[in-house]
């Protein structure tokens, strides 16, 4: 009987215990949702920066040194935003989240802005960082008041590109959760989906709108889902021998025209 008691005492105490940290995994869950780097889900803004795309670098021709700096500016800004987004409380109103999501955001971008203003001495190179910004963002873009203004959008086109970045983020979510099993398959259908974007906001822009966001965003580049999902790596820890695989599949994408001829395959010997 005495051992039956404390049998039953020791079940009772683990049922007690799962229980709690059940209840602590559902109260940190729509945090942790919206951080693909704490496993599961998605945030436009991870741990890992949006300029670590190999294209973008070399659109901006950023050098390890500007990488370094970039991604230390990057760090120390995003640090406390990701803090204040994962930090707001999940019986917060959909609402008051995205008012401390947008104010989050706010301090976040405008402290990074000015940081990464000194690392670009040309101003076209820091004209296109912007431009390549503004399209990293998709709808989310017109979220940010400055946008919001220089085009002049109406309410109709703000419900419109609320509800258009609502259903966007949904998706990506479900991007998150395939891309842990497919990342090739996630990249190959994100290629697709920038064209669906663009036609949508154009759609959405008036004629002298849609001029004005040309200026701003620029030539159009189709940002990898890589450039969204984090596959595993917490940070360029290597970037000289990174650098040195980019050129390697550069060669192997765009071989020098005068190239020679690769040598035909050896003769099988016959038998």
């Amino acid at each position: 009987m005495k051992y039956l008691t404390r049998g039953l005492l020791v079940a009772l105490a683990a049922i007690m215990f799962f229980g709690v940290i059940e209840s602590a995994s559902a109260q940190i869950r729509p945090g942790v949702r919206a951080n693909v780097n704490a496993g599961g889900g998605w945030r436009m803004y991870g741990r890992r920066p949006w300029f670590y795309d190999a294209g973008v670098r070399r659109q901006l021709k950023i050098d390890d040194d500007q990488y370094n700096t970039l991604n230390k500016n990057y760090t120390q800004y995003w640090t406390p935003y990701n803090q204040a987004v994962v930090g707001i409380p999940a019986d917060a109103t959909e609402q008051q989240r995205q008012e401390q999501a947008a104010a989050a955001y706010g301090t976040f971008n405008s402290g990074l802005a000015k940081a990464n203003a000194q690392v670009f001495t040309d101003p076209a190179l820091t004209n296109r960082y912007n431009q390549l910004h503004l399209q990293y963002q998709g709808y989310g873009a017109f979220n940010d008041p400055t946008v919001q203004a220089r085009l002049k959008l109406n309410d109709k086109q703000r419900q419109t590109f609320n509800q258009y970045y609502t259903d966007w983020n949904k998706q990506m979510n479900t991007y998150a959760d395939e891309y842990a099993k497919d990342r090739a398959g996630v990249n190959k259908q994100f290629s697709g989906n920038w064209k669906q974007t663009r036609d949508r906001i154009n759609e959405t822009l008036t004629p002298e709108q849609r001029k004005s966001w040309s200026e701003m965003t620029g030539e159009a580049y189709d940002f990898p889902a890589d450039a969204y999902f984090d596959h595993g790596e917490q940070g360029r820890e290597n970037p000289r021998e990174e650098r040195r695989e980019e050129r390697r599949e550069e060669r192997r994408e765009n071989p020098p025209r005068n190239a020679p001829p690769a040598p035909a395959p050896a003769p099988a010997n016959p038998r």
